[in-house]
């Protein structure tokens, strides 16, 4: 949510985003294991529906989708 107040590009991209939380992903999963790296994506989608879009609307399903695909992918590159 904090990385939605700081600029890209002027806001020429709509949507676009750093991706600080991907980073923490990373780091959780070199310190801690796949396993451990996937509860925290599944909190940090669980967290940001309560707190800002809602649980089980089609925003949150779409969040959850991407944050566990996106955790699977950074481990599989991290196994190369």
């Amino acid at each position: 949510m904090f990385e939605s107040v700081i600029p890209i590009l002027g806001n020429i991209i709509p949507g676009a985003r750093l991706g600080l939380a991907n980073v923490v992903i990373l780091f959780a999963i070199y310190l801690y294991g796949f396993k451990d790296a996937i509860f925290l994506s599944i909190m940090r989608v669980i967290l940001v529906g309560i707190l800002a879009t809602g649980l089980f609307n089609i925003v949150f399903f779409f969040s959850l989708g991407g944050g566990i695909l996106s955790v699977i992918v950074m481990y599989l590159t991290h196994l190369r």
